[in-house]
């Protein structure tokens, strides 16, 4: 089994946006344009949805199969990406290749004749998705998700072990009061978009609710 770093995952989307700017800026894309079949606005609309569900079940396999894996990190409402995971490697490769599969679909959408209904349909269901996503790709949601029930409480108060769901910050960073490094405005912004949740959702939605930010 290869060890590599989960960080990979998130430098894809960086990477291949600083690529595409590169090539854009110095022209090397304007006369070789990436032929898309003509298949319907619906197919392509499908082809973003199951790409992204894909990448969210690898991020799921990501944030499951850390090392060490610590008894912990299973236990959290929603399990977040590690640094290190088993299979790094493939994972990351498979991540790439769903996210140029869905690069395409979204060029050939753009081509085709797509309608408002499409694209809020699409829009809707990737929204709830990302809200019911199996996994985050950053831990900083926990972060919000505490920001949200604290408000500026968070920040004016002296750093303490919490208790609950939300000990598992403590754990994450290994020291109570790190959550401290966002700034009050944020916290406020935070507190005040989360209070037009319903409380059937729970806390779990709420931290992926959370991962929108």
């Amino acid at each position: 089994m290869t060890l590599t770093s989960g960080m990979l995952l998130l430098l894809i989307p960086y990477a291949a946006v600083l690529i595409l700017a590169i090539f854009e800026l110095s022209g090397a894309l304007s006369n070789r344009a990436i032929r898309t079949p003509s298949c319907s606005a619906w197919f392509w609309m499908f082809a973003i949805v199951v790409s992204y569900g894909i990448q969210l079940l690898l991020m799921r396999y990501a944030a499951t199969h850390a090392t060490p894996l610590k008894p912990w990190r299973l236990s959290m409402p929603v399990p977040a990406l590690h640094i290190v995971v088993w299979h790094g490697k493939l994972v990351s490769a498979a991540f790439l290749v769903a996210g140029g599969a869905q690069s395409y679909a979204l060029l050939a959408l753009y081509r085709s004749r797509v309608s408002r209904t499409i694209v809020a349909a699409g829009f809707a269901i990737l929204v709830v998705m990302s809200v019911l996503a199996p996994a985050l790709a950053s831990f900083d949601s926990y972060l919000y998700a505490w920001a949200s029930v604290a408000g500026t409480r968070a920040w004016l108060a002296a750093p303490v072990p919490l208790s609950g769901d939300f000990h598992v910050i403590d754990l994450w960073f290994g020291k109570p009061g790190a959550f401290l490094a966002y700034g009050p405005l944020w916290f406020v912004i935070v507190h005040w978009s989360a209070l037009c949740l319903p409380h059937s959702w729970g806390r779990s939605s709420r931290y992926a609710y959370s991962a929108l930010f």
